[in-house]
């Protein structure tokens, strides 16, 4: 009698780090800080206050005015490494914050972890620095952190997510059904991840999209997508 079971492939990698970095992780056009929300959360509610279709898949807002948005920065603080999202070609970069994201759901002893609460204002949306930003976090991801899976979720019916998730990389897990209730409506999520077999090549294609010669004032010369078709 054959009594042979698989098991899964030994992992002998080194440990996840201890703990989430705190940061800063400075990019060429963005810098991303841990969110301080006295000093943060103003600036970037003027930035995002005229769109409220901003929170219509996130877990709270909109707000209705500053003091309630930095109040909920408090409250996010409680469970997530949020960061504020600042612009380094701004005349006062301190103070041009264009949007948040975290490091969340931290499970270090299996080496995952997920970026989530991505928010970013109007005027930084299919910008250079939003697609550096989710790269710095990557990068964070799995050279400081040592994680072998990166997650990303986001509600089904969230179209630009969704559309966000497969053009930075990751790949289409399934949908959890019903998976939880936001702001009393049914929400079925979507799970993507990329994984540390993944990264190499996506750390290329990314540091390629990202060099210069890849823009002329601004605009790209070639997508992601084209960039990873042009390596080997």
């Amino acid at each position: 009698m054959n009594d042979q079971r698989e098991l899964g492939e030994l992992v002998a990698d080194p440990a996840a780090s201890p703990a989430p970095l705190p940061g800063p992780f400075v990019g060429k056009h963005v810098t991303l800080v841990a969110f301080d929300p006295p000093v943060h959360g103003p600036p970037l509610f003027e930035e995002i206050k005229n769109a409220p279709q901003l929170w219509d898949y996130m877990l709270s807002g909109p707000f209705q005015d500053a003091g309630a948005y930095v109040a909920a920065l408090h409250r996010m603080l409680e469970t997530l490494n949020l960061y504020a999202i600042l612009d380094n070609h701004a005349p006062q970069p301190g103070l041009a914050v264009k949007g948040h994201l975290a490091l969340m759901r931290m499970d270090l002893p299996n080496r995952v972890g997920e970026v989530g609460t991505v928010l970013f204002a109007p005027s930084f949306q299919r910008s250079i620095g939003s697609t550096e930003c989710i790269f710095l976090v990557m990068q964070t991801a799995f050279e400081d952190l040592k994680l072998r899976r990166f997650e990303w979720k986001c509600n089904s019916l969230n179209v630009a997510s969704n559309r966000a998730a497969l053009r930075l990389g990751f790949t289409f897990e399934g949908t959890f059904r019903k998976h939880m209730l936001l702001k009393g409506r049914n929400r079925d999520t979507n799970w993507y991840s990329i994984i540390d077999d993944d990264w190499p090549i996506l750390k290329a294609v990314f540091t390629k999209w990202l060099a210069d010669d890849n823009f002329d004032d601004g605009r790209q010369k070639k997508s992601l997508a084209e960039v990873r078709q042009s390596l080997p």
